[in-house]
Order: structure tokens, then sequence, then C-alpha cells
């Protein structure tokens, strides 16, 4: 859902109404250039804000509203990397992605991020417990066949179709090997 705002009450620096103001190309190509950048991932460009009298009409506020969405759009950015980096590759399955301050699909989107970790970590927790457990002799442990009401299902967290396939035909020729002290693909 769209933010309302009120109208902007300043007037522009050169007396006239605002409806009235009109802007060079060159006051706008700051903006069309930054614009391009973020489209292209770049979120390093910020716009320049006006001074003086400049900094309270309409080109003021919109550089002032688009620096800050990018600099929501890097924190993000920011954010996913960080907890990427923690929970994928330092396999700390508890960290968080965290957006301070964030509101609306902001807030929205650092949840998702959140769910999809909780989602992916559950079942690995899971695995890992019982495969310590066998890994201690304890024969007795069991895997829970569903996760919050969901079914736990085989496959369900593999890779797509040609990595699993490879990944089955290494497994059977590995069993094979070592079971038959033979080679079968």
């Amino acid at each position: 859902m769209p933010v309302k705002r009120p109208p902007a009450t300043s007037r522009p620096a050169n007396g006239t109404s605002p409806s009235e103001v009109t802007y060079s190309a060159d006051q706008l190509q700051p903006l069309l250039d930054a614009l391009l950048a973020a489209k292209d991932g770049d979120f390093s460009l910020r716009l320049p804000v006006p001074k003086g009298r400049a900094a309270n009409d309409v080109l003021g506020e919109i550089h002032r509203a688009f620096n800050d969405v990018i600099g929501l759009n890097q924190a993000m950015a920011d954010e996913i990397v960080r907890v990427g980096r923690i929970v994928g590759r330092e396999g700390r399955m508890t960290e968080r992605a965290q957006l301070r301050g964030a509101t609306g699909s902001w807030a929205i989107s650092n949840d998702s991020v959140n769910q999809l970790i909780e989602d992916l970590a559950r079942p690995t927790t899971e695995v890992a417990r019982v495969i310590t457990a066998v890994a201690q002799g304890d024969l007795s442990q069991k895997m829970a066949l569903e996760i919050e009401g969901t079914p736990v299902r085989p496959g369900r967290f593999e890779p797509e179709n040609g990595a699993r396939n490879r990944g089955h035909a290494c497994q059977r020729r590995i069993f094979n090997h070592r079971h038959h002290g033979q080679h079968h693909g």
C-alpha cells in the first residue's frame, strides 16, 4: 500500500508556486544517474542535498527521499551478505538478519529472510543431531518425520534433478565398491 504524504508546503527557491516549477536537465541528471546506478545494483551513489532555501523545495525532498531509499537498499543487501556468510559458511544456524528501523515491506523482507533461514536450519539441525548420535554409537535416535506439522519428505532439500542424479550415481558407485569390491555406474 503506498504511503500517503501531505503535499510539500514549502515554496520553490525561485518564488513561483510549486505547480509552476520546472527543473533543468542539469538539475535532474544526477537523479537519473543515481537511478540507473541503483537499477544496476550500485547503491553507492547519493544525491547532493541542496543548501539554503532550495533544500526545502521539491527537488531537495526528492534527493533526501532517494538517499533514504538507497540507504535502506544498501543496508538490506549488506545484511543479507552478512547473514549468508555467518549461517552458510560459518554454520552458525541461530544468526538472523536485523534491519534496524525497518517498516512495511522492508520489515516483511527482513522477516522473510529470517524465516527462510529458520526453515532450512531446522531440518539440518535435526539431521545433524541424529548423525552425531549414530556416530557415537547411539542407534536408538530417530529423526522427526514432521516439523511443525509438515512431513519431511525425501529429496525435499536436495539439489535439482541433474545434481541429485549425479549424486545418487556417485553414492551407488561408492556403496558398490565398498560392499562388493566392484564398480557399478
